[in-house]
């Protein structure tokens, strides 16, 4: 572990898995306390237990970007646990695979709920502790 970020709280969001799983991890190696975020609890504690695993602070946080409050609690809840919020990575994000023609409005609405007004919410609370 390096400390080039000791002393720094990072968000981590879509932090269960994937690019943000990793992110996360790297983050905490290079000493960061991070809170990893997320829809699924489940893959939210296993990021944990990663980082934990390898020495670094991490908690999780179950949010869903689409919701306002959630944000809200989520921002909330990253500051009560370290007092800060230095960095953010909104990674949060959903895709669709296959044929555009194959994809219903709803389906459409979720993508860009997630991807576009989620990541407007994390930054509108998010901007606000920094």
């Amino acid at each position: 572990m390096t400390a080039r970020f000791a002393g720094r709280v990072v968000l981590v969001t879509g932090g269960g898995s994937g690019i943000g799983r990793a992110t996360a991890v790297e983050f905490a190696r290079r000493g960061a306390a991070v809170v990893v975020a997320g829809r699924t609890a489940e893959s939210l504690k296993r990021a944990v237990a990663a980082i934990r695993a390898e020495g670094g602070e991490a908690t999780a946080v179950p949010c869903d970007v689409r919701s306002e409050d959630e944000v809200r609690a989520l921002v909330a809840a990253t500051v009560a646990a370290y007092g800060a919020l230095d960095i953010a990575f909104n990674n949060a994000g959903v895709s669709l695979v296959g044929s555009l023609t194959e994809f219903s409005a709803a389906e459409w609405d979720e993508v860009i709920s997630t991807n576009l007004t989620g990541t407007f919410l994390l930054m509108k609370h998010e901007i606000i502790q920094m």
